[in-house]
């Protein structure tokens, strides 16, 4: 269960990658799953806004908000992923025991309630519909935060007309046929 949650908070980060970009979600969660470390993943998202969203802002606030409790979870689900993870005995009053994998002494081995991981996985939905909610709100004010492209107008050629005709007595060399050319 928390691998379907995390797998879908990392889809609204791919998802708020691609509307700080102005590209599709689609592209954005392509972009966004494409380094293999979910807080290199991150990071990108974090350089992005640094760029993108203006420091002070209530939406650049909510997202970096957001992108630490985003961290938080991701490292919690390493330890645990890459952790073990055993039984106190061998009885049907057991407790279920996680240590840190190599064994350090600051980590000693430590009951993991139910509620613990029930409360990872709502901390990681919480975090996704926020997410999502500041996500969709950056793609109905889009473009948000820069100023669409002026097209530039047509400038006449400064040297219309004036350019020197081809002196007629020398042809002008042909060209060498399609399948030569490199």
């Amino acid at each position: 269960m928390i691998s379907i949650e995390l797998g879908h908070l990392e889809g609204m980060l791919g998802c708020l990658l691609g509307a700080l970009l102005h590209i599709s979600p689609d592209i954005g969660r392509l972009v966004y799953l494409a380094p293999r470390a979910a807080l290199g993943r991150i990071a990108i998202i974090e350089h992005v806004l640094d760029v993108t969203l203006k420091d002070g802002s209530e939406t650049r606030a909510a997202i970096e908000k957001n992108l630490r409790k985003a961290k938080a979870i991701l490292g919690k689900r390493h330890d645990f992923i890459h952790g073990r993870w055993g039984l106190s005995d061998l009885s049907e009053q057991a407790e279920v025991f996680w240590h840190s994998v190599p064994f350090e002494p600051e980590k000693p081995p430590r009951p993991v309630p139910l509620s613990e991981l029930t409360g990872l996985i709502d901390s990681v939905r919480s975090t996704a519909e926020d997410i999502t909610a500041i996500t969709e709100e950056l793609y109905q004010a889009w473009p948000p935060y820069s100023a669409r492209p002026q097209r530039r107008k047509r400038q006449a050629s400064a040297t219309r007309g004036s350019a020197r005709p081809r002196p007629s007595g020398r042809p002008k060399p042909p060209r060498p046929p399609r399948s030569s050319r490199a």
